[in-house]
């Protein structure tokens, strides 16, 4: 019995070495769940795929949020408390309004995103976000759940005179900074994200940038 164990492990440890995993990524992995789920990581939700070694792509993220124990917090969406698409007043369809990666899946959720697409005049879409969720709805080469990119994306496209694709695709520049950039050249325009990091992160840089989510 003993043996037979060790034998599995010493597969096991061939089969990380295969797949070119060593243990200072393992131990890796296992430190950034930790921190995530104690909440001393504040990483946007989008780029957790990057830092999960289960999770292939946000939708991954996502469904797993949804289908797994609050305490798992490395899943969770940490939810933006900026003011809401209905509070108050009504937001004026010609703003412009730059929309993250959050949004327009809990939008999709809700169904809500041909509503919130068919009242703004113009819809701002961080470029390397849209290209990614264009990737990821690939049937057999996409997301396990490319299901969910497929339904927002052809959504999108029934839109297109409204949307403006923009912004820098770079893997150098990351997540954070490519919505900055956005901010700053859409300097009128209102953020609309449900991810309280992402949001802390460009109110940051940004002082005085309104601010909205969708809950």
């Amino acid at each position: 019995g003993n043996m037979e164990e060790k034998d599995g492990n010493l597969n096991l440890g061939e089969l990380y070495r295969i797949a070119g995993i060593t243990e200072e990524k393992r131990m890796m992995w296992n430190k950034n769940r930790n921190l995530l789920r104690s909440q001393k990581m504040t990483v946007p939700y989008a780029m957790r795929p990057l830092l999960l070694d289960n999770v292939s792509d946000i939708f991954a993220l996502w469904t797993y949020g949804k289908n797994t124990n609050r305490r798992l917090c490395e899943y969770k969406l940490s939810h933006s408390i900026s003011k809401t698409i209905s509070d108050g007043e009504e937001i004026d369809p010609t703003k412009k309004i730059i929309i993250d990666e959050t949004s327009l899946i809990i939008l999709y959720e809700l169904d809500l995103l041909d509503i919130f697409l068919n009242h703004f005049s113009t819809i701002i879409i961080n470029k390397s976000s849209y290209q990614l969720f264009s990737k990821l709805s690939h049937a057999t080469m996409g997301s396990i759940f490319s299901s969910i990119p497929k339904s927002i994306i052809d959504t999108l496209k029934r839109y297109i005179s409204k949307l403006v694709i923009s912004g820098t695709v770079n893997q150098r520049i990351i997540l954070v900074t490519q919505y900055i950039e956005l901010v700053k050249r859409y300097n009128d325009a209102i953020l609309l994200s449900d991810d309280s990091f992402l949001a802390g992160f460009v109110t940051h840089d940004r002082a005085g940038l309104d601010v909205i989510n969708t809950m």
